[in-house]
Formats: structure tokens, sequence, C-alpha cells
């Protein structure tokens, strides 16, 4: 995959995507739950969310927005969702604080049935970042402070070569 594809999975992503730490119900584990890792992008457009599929993997599912209106959500989870967050991180603007929560959380993830108590603290205080980081939106105070700086209109705007027909 080249860079403008990531880019263009990355700014998609920040815009329709959403991450998180979700907390299933597990009988093997001696807490009752488990952590999984979750990323999810919705669109109308069925199209787009095949590209991602093609790319990384998942599951696309239909359902209906609010006013009825047909809409489809791409899903990954657990090591798809690290390998998808490991190609775009660089290019989030928006998310890149909760990915790389999220990185962190799934590279630390044990896969045992019993987590000991620094494991357990670990992934749920990483669970209730990423969650206070998807409520309040902190990107703007990121920028604030220029740790996230809104990009120029010159590194939007680029030339592309035109195609030889």
């Amino acid at each position: 995959m080249n860079e403008i594809e990531k880019a263009y999975f990355a700014g998609f992503f920040d815009g329709e995507g959403s991450m998180g730490i979700a907390k299933h119900k597990s009988r093997s584990s001696k807490r009752g739950f488990c952590h999984e890792l979750i990323i999810q992008v919705s669109s109308s457009n069925e199209d787009i969310l095949k590209l991602f599929k093609l790319h990384f993997g998942g599951t696309i599912c239909q359902f209906r927005a609010p006013k009825n209106l047909p809409m489809w959500r791409w899903s990954i989870s657990s090591k798809k969702a690290l390998n998808f967050l490991l190609l775009i991180t660089s290019y989030l603007r928006v998310k890149e604080p909760q990915a790389r929560l999220a990185i962190e959380f799934q590279r630390a993830k044990k896969y045992r049935n019993h987590l000991g108590d620094d494991q357990f603290e670990k992934e749920h205080s990483i669970r209730i970042g990423i969650s206070e980081l998807n409520r309040k939106g902190l990107c703007s105070k990121y920028m604030k402070n220029n740790l996230c700086p809104p990009f120029e209109k010159s590194e939007l705007i680029q030339e592309f070569p035109k195609e030889a027909n």
C-alpha cells in the first residue's frame, strides 16, 4: 500500500470511524469478561467500505440510520485492528491520541484466560483513556498547544500527475 492510500484511509477513518475497547462477557475469564479492541467505519457508500475490507479484512454489515436510510459499517478487531492502526496512525489528525492508546493496548494484550491484576488494570485504564478522548474530542486542545497543528491550505492541495491516455 502506498503512502497516498494510507493517507486516504486515515482521513476517511478520522472523519467517519470510531475505535474503542469493548468489554465482553467471558465464561473462561475469572472476572467474567474480557477486553477487545474494536475499530469501525460507517458510511452510506458501501463501495468505500469494501475497499477497507479488501485491504484490511473484517466484516461489513448493513443497518438503518435514524431517518431509515441504508448505511453500512465495516468492523475489525484485535490483531487486525492493530495492523490497521500501525499503517495509518502517522496520518491521523483527530484520532491520533486514541490510536496510540489502542496500539499500546493491543501490543500489551495477553491472550490467556486469567489476567493478573496488573494486566487487568492496564487494559482497564487504557479502555477508560480512549473512552475519555472519544467523549471530549480532545484534538482541539492539542491543536491549541500546537501538538496537532491544522494543515496549511498548501499542504492539502497537491498537483497529481495526469494519467497518460
